[in-house]
């Protein structure tokens, strides 16, 4: 006897069920996806610094949690990079990574507060909700903590997901570009 529907395709559009899409879950799939092209473009970069293959690199990534993926990344570009200056802009490698990684890791912090929390108000029709957060951990025990957001603080948590991303890709060429004209 089954108790419990599977999953099943319906076959049928977004706008058949619900009509018109809610800006604030929007934005929220939003961060979901900008942080997923983030996470790609520095699981690249590595494959890239490895110098192996493409299929190869995927699978020494394909396991790897997002801050191991920038633990590796950093360490890979201070091994190959660390004694070297870029001429745009004009500053140290090292300087300008550890830049690029606190950028990186404060759109991952941005990224998992939006999606590891709770929902509160989700389809008022005011525009704002209340993000909730449970956390019971040994050093301040039980917490609640709540804030209320809109659609524009989770657009500027896109848009600075898309410039870490650029910045990512930049970065690399900038590195790429050294490497041939200090070889």
């Amino acid at each position: 006897m089954k108790h419990y529907n599977g999953f099943n395709r319906s076959g049928r559009s977004f706008t058949e069920r619900d009509g018109v899409p809610d800006e604030l879950l929007t934005a929220i799939g939003m961060i979901a996806v900008t942080f997923s092209e983030l996470e790609d473009r520095v699981s690249e970069a590595i494959v890239s610094l490895l110098g192996i293959k493409q299929g190869t690199g995927n699978i020494v990534v394909a396991e790897m949690s997002f801050r191991a993926k920038i633990n590796l990344f950093a360490s890979l570009v201070r091994h190959c990079a660390a004694d070297r200056s870029f001429t745009i802009p004009n500053a140290p490698v090292t300087e300008v990574l550890q830049e690029l990684c606190a950028n990186i890791l404060k759109a991952e912090e941005l990224h998992n507060t939006v999606m590891h929390s709770s929902w509160v108000g989700l389809y008022m029709y005011d525009k704002k909700i209340v993000r909730r957060k449970v956390t019971a951990k040994l050093k301040q025990g039980f917490r609640i903590t709540e804030e209320e957001v809109d659609s524009g603080y989770l657009l500027d948590i896109v848009e600075f997901t898309n410039a870490v991303t650029t910045d990512v890709v930049g970065f690399m060429s900038e590195l790429q570009k050294e490497n041939r004209t200090s070889a």
